[in-house]
């Protein structure tokens, strides 16, 4: 997981509510997921510039560790659930 570069998929919709997070829909499977702020943030910024390794290194406020324990779960559901992309 760590060497993977990912995307949002282009068939995902995304909107902040300030009193869920973020919701992403997926229109090609009518799949719903919410996230909290910070994790919503992270993923509708991924572009599939910079691996998920380079993504929580490149973060200086928090360690790499705790980023790894709460975003690598957060992709992997995201990818099999086919919100995110993973580019070559």
């Amino acid at each position: 997981m760590l060497n993977k570069k990912l995307k949002l998929s282009p068939s995902v919709l995304k909107r902040f509510e300030p009193s869920v997070g973020y919701c992403f829909y997926n229109a090609r499977n009518k799949a719903c997921i919410n996230t909290d702020y910070t994790s919503g943030t992270i993923v509708a910024a991924l572009d599939g510039t910079l691996s998920v390794k380079e993504l929580l290194e490149n973060n200086k406020d928090v360690s790499s560790e705790t980023l790894k324990e709460k975003l690598v779960n957060i992709f992997e559901t995201l990818l099999k659930e086919e919100f995110l992309d993973e580019i070559d």
